[in-house]
């Protein structure tokens, strides 16, 4: 048989798997709750009260810093604790968390899916244009500073870019960053793909989708009825 019969066969699954296609885009966490791309954020509104501002400007703190995100600044002697909610569920290897700011008394705890998350060494990467001079510490089932602003000379401690790499779950639904103790606090940005969808999503056609779909039904029937009439 020749090549060219295949030919609107092969153009019509191209257009279908182009329809299919996932188109992510990485979205942060700028403005507080809300929807970012495909995602519903919920939860971690601001609460001056447990130390959660929600979103905290980075031009309007001194030093100013790169980011918008999420502050932390737990008391003395409570913690506090951000609660991330995410509809549909996102790629756990999409996640990045920003951590600036982050002092030797800001021990950070995180969470996904109901489940502490033990974070190592690969997790830890430089954050471009960090206000901070340290990295971040690992210890334990936390992560720490290094140097805070109650030190002589004074410092902001750490920055660095979190992502989860020790067998975390495919995909998150929920994120808990908890702070204890505190120092000055810590700006957080959090950032994922919005279409780096679930596993578990159910698949829908969008309207391009459904134009693709329709036009490999007519290529295949023109195709078939070409075929008929060459056998005759």
């Amino acid at each position: 048989m020749k090549l060219r019969q295949f030919a609107p066969v092969l153009a019509a699954l191209a257009l279908c798997s182009a329809s299919l296609a996932s188109h992510a885009a990485q979205q942060c966490l700028t403005d507080g709750p809300g929807t970012y791309g495909a995602v519903t954020v919920t939860g971690c509104e601001t609460n001056a009260a447990n130390g959660i501002t929600n979103p905290l400007r980075g031009t309007q703190l001194t030093p100013t810093f790169a980011y918008d995100g999420i502050g932390l600044q737990a008391g003395a002697t409570n913690p506090t604790s951000c609660n991330l909610s995410f509809n549909p569920p996102i790629a756990t290897s999409s996640l990045q968390l920003s951590l600036d700011a982050h002092q030797t008394q800001d021990i950070l705890t995180i969470s996904a899916n109901g489940n502490v998350y033990t974070p190592v060494a690969a997790d830890l990467s430089p954050l471009s244009g960090a206000v901070s001079p340290n990295a971040l510490v690992i210890s334990g089932n936390t992560i720490i500073g290094d140097g805070s602003s109650q030190d002589t000379p004074s410092s902001y401690g750490s920055a660095g870019v979190v992502q989860l790499t020790n067998n975390p779950p495919a995909t998150i639904t929920s994120l808990s960053l908890q702070e204890s103790v505190g120092d000055h606090g810590t700006l957080i940005g959090v950032c994922f793909d919005d279409g780096a969808a679930a596993t578990t999503a159910v698949p829908t056609q969008s309207p391009a989708g459904l134009a693709g779909m329709a036009l490999m039904a007519s290529l295949l029937a023109g195709w078939r009825l070409r075929r008929r009439r060459n056998q005759r």
